[in-house]
């Protein structure tokens, strides 16, 4: 079966790492979030916190996407992502597909969605320690982002 699944989710809090929530393996780490007006950057680090592991770049275009993007997108949207947590793999569901298409969601629900387009790239050390290294991670066939959250969660922490 085609599916996604999560190798690593980069956390950036002690609180974070508590427990498996929902079987995602999760490792702390130093994480940068970038913008301006048409360029977004991602910078994942090494536990020394100086190192870059993951450099994901998206540089904005206008207009909409390309027909070979839509398609694209149309191909891997209704794949599920699994997890596996205490041994048994779950499926989360997908990550789109559902009523609407991807680059549909801005026009159905505005206050939720800001989806734009572009060209990205993924940059990481050519380490055999790195686990992108090892996948042969190549090319970036589209980027698009969305979400318009104004929400930050933490647990607090309560002292017995």
């Amino acid at each position: 079966m085609l599916a996604w699944h999560f190798l690593g989710l980069s956390v950036t809090s002690e609180e974070a790492l508590w427990g498996r929530i929902s079987g995602f393996p999760k490792v702390l780490r130093k994480v940068t979030l970038e913008s301006d007006a048409n360029k977004y950057l991602g910078i994942s680090y090494a536990r020394d916190g100086n190192t870059p592991t993951l450099k994901l770049t998206l540089e904005l275009k206008k207009g909409k996407p390309t027909r070979d993007e839509k398609r694209f997108l149309d191909f891997v949207s209704p794949i599920p992502f699994l997890t596996i947590m205490h041994g048994k793999v779950f499926n989360r569901g997908v990550v789109g597909g559902g009523k609407y298409k991807i680059y549909e969601l801005e026009k159905v629900a505005p206050q939720i969605w800001n989806i734009k387009f572009g060209d990205c790239s993924i940059e990481y050390p050519n380490d055999p320690n790195n686990y992108l290294a090892r996948l042969g991670i190549r090319k970036c066939i589209t980027g698009y982002c969305w979400l318009k959250q104004k929400l930050r969660y933490k647990i607090p922490y309560k002292e017995e």
